[in-house]
């Protein structure tokens, strides 16, 4: 059987992006501003973000947060961090999508100041799309593992796309590299709409960036 190839004739996509401060007065705390992918339950889900001090843009994994604070609505896109105090430093907060401190999917970095000067969302893009598989890129935070830490891509008819699961297929990635290119073998059929998804953490509610497209 000979592949076809697609050409993609519609493509969007989503990731948790990041805007915020750190506000030194009386009550020090973190502002955290998020955008959800449309589908995600903060709460629910247990999102939250945490803020360690660190020595560069680099997040520290295995270690705890000096502070940190849930989702507490499904519709304020904002979580505030309650700091027992502030000292002048360079500080990363981190936005994560489940319980587990290796769910990061984006950060913002405080190089000495109360405002970001960078800001990071994991993201895919598509590579190749052919009538048996579909090529994905994926983008994740500097040092995550995504073997270590059950990272997966999957593909949804866009209108099953859910955090509960129901795919058409998912595969877990079987690299430790923070970036790289993954493929699934997928029947796909010529102008349907799919949706395909990343996963930073095992559960099917952690998903932290995702893409819709259709193709002919």
């Amino acid at each position: 059987m000979t592949e076809e190839y697609f050409s993609i004739v519609q493509e969007s996509s989503q990731s948790i992006d990041l805007t915020g401060m750190i506000i030194n007065d009386d009550n020090p705390r973190v502002i955290v501003n998020y955008t959800e992918i449309t589908g995600n339950k903060p709460v629910e889900f247990n999102n939250w973000a945490g803020i360690w001090k660190v020595n560069e843009d680099r997040f520290p994994w295995g270690t705890d947060p000096i502070a940190s604070a849930p989702a507490l609505s499904d519709e304020s896109n904002q979580i505030i961090i309650p700091l027992v105090t502030f000292s002048y430093g360079i500080y990363l907060v981190g936005y994560f999508t489940g319980t587990s401190n290796t769910a990061l999917s984006s950060t913002m970095y405080f190089p000495g100041g109360y405002t970001p000067k960078d800001q990071f969302s994991s993201y895919i893009s598509l590579n190749e799309v052919k009538s048996d598989s579909i090529s994905i890129w994926y983008k994740t935070p500097y040092g995550n593992d995504p073997k270590v830490n059950q990272n997966w891509v999957a593909v949804w008819n866009e209108a099953d796309f859910s955090f509960k699961g129901d795919w058409i297929k998912r595969e877990f990635i079987d690299s430790s590299d923070c970036e790289g290119n993954i493929k699934l073998y997928v029947n796909l059929k010529s102008g349907n709409s799919y949706t395909v998804a990343y996963g930073n953490n095992e559960y099917d509610s952690n998903i932290s960036t995702a893409i819709n497209f259709n193709f002919k």
